[in-house]
């Protein structure tokens, strides 16, 4: 089996949707039978499995950027599927892919959340509003035109089914990388630094940290904030707070996280919209104890798992006693957490997958 694997982000990413893509090669490895090649506009250098699409954006065209895209990565596979004869075309993005899935029956697509559909950005500005139809339009036409769709929970499977009129939707939830998993011990959550909370989202607006800021006055402890995602200017001209101890990171790679997460106590995202939520899955198995809330596929995906407390969104009190509760308690050592963190392991994700085209290639 061959499978062109299309995404606009690849090299330059670490976390995020595009990090399926990027680890998408190594485990490949796993399954002789299967061959992955990527397709993508973020690639250093073409490999024998890696192709760049160049895309040239002038800055007068700069609102068509998505439908320039949409034909580029077309052109490409159409000449690459020439070549190889591939099983499926997956674009990692399904809008990305709808023009392309109009002449071709083998182009399937990746739905990551609902910001298509539920329009949770506060900006009414009239681009804005024009752009969240044009793309909410593109998406629902990939998910109308492609033999199925592939999403990662399964509350988006049924806003995605109820809100598009389908029922050629396939649940895939995303995973934590097995090295993190691996290095989990109590020894961790022994070393950890007491009152320590970090908040991790490029997207803060709707990661909720406004929310998280106004309970801050309301915490009974002396406590270190660690906020990563924030750009510099943002938080000068936003956020200038001076009488808690915050630090403020703008970027931080994959490993990274990972140590900030090994180090923190809590980790915090009171976010309005998620999806699934795989950084709150790399929090517990980075051993923080967890508040978040219970929108979207946070309850699927942290099912089970101690030490999680999930709250309504939109609310800094009950945010507050949330984080006092938390810090109060005692981490719970729970026998059982590496068995069910394995069930949301690299590994076990990319099989799945393997297994999902397999089955879909026999149809």
């Amino acid at each position: 089996m061959r499978i062109l694997f299309c995404t606009n982000s690849y090299d330059g990413i670490t976390n995020g949707p595009a990090k399926f893509a990027k680890n998408l090669l190594d485990y490949n490895k796993n399954f002789p039978d299967v061959d992955f090649f990527i397709l993508s506009e973020d690639i250093k250098k073409d490999g024998n499995f890696e192709f760049k699409v160049n895309i040239n954006l002038p800055k007068r065209l700069r609102y068509l950027t998505q439908f320039i895209r949409m034909f580029s990565y077309m052109r490409e596979a159409i000449k690459l599927n020439k070549k190889y004869n591939f099983d499926f075309i997956i674009y990692n993005n399904a809008l990305s892919g709808s023009i392309h899935s109009l002449f071709s029956k083998n182009v399937i697509g990746m739905v990551n959340d609902e910001k298509n559909i539920i329009k949770t950005y506060g900006d009414k500005r009239f681009f804005k509003l024009i752009k969240h139809f044009i793309f909410q339009f593109f998406e629902k036409l990939a998910t109308k035109s492609m033999p199925f769709i592939i999403v990662n929970s399964s509350y988006l499977k049924r806003v995605i089914d109820r809100s598009y009129e389908i029922s050629n939707t396939i649940v895939l939830h995303k995973g934590v990388e097995n090295s993190l998993i691996n290095n989990y011990n109590y020894d961790l959550i022994k070393n950890k630094n007491e009152r320590t909370i970090v908040f991790i989202k490029t997207d803060y607006e709707i990661g909720g940290l406004d929310i998280l800021i106004d309970a801050l006055k309301f915490i009974q402890f002396d406590f270190y904030l660690t906020i990563v995602g924030v750009p510099s200017s943002i938080q000068k001209q936003k956020y200038d707070i001076k009488r808690f101890n915050i630090k403020w990171i703008e970027k931080l790679d994959q490993q990274g996280v990972f140590n900030l997460l090994r180090s923190s106590e809590l980790f915090c995202l009171p976010t309005s919209s998620e999806a699934f939520g795989v950084t709150n899955l790399e929090a517990v198995a980075a051993g923080c104890k967890v508040v978040t809330t219970n929108v979207g596929g946070i309850p699927e995906a942290l099912y089970g798992f101690k030490n999680v407390i999930l709250i309504e969104p939109f609310d800094h009190i009950k945010l507050s006693k949330a984080i006092n509760d938390s810090f109060k308690n005692d981490y719970i050592d729970d026998g059982k957490i590496k068995e069910r963190l394995q069930n949301s392991s690299y590994e076990v994700v990319y099989s799945n997958f393997i297994k999902i085209l397999k089955k879909q290639a026999i149809k």
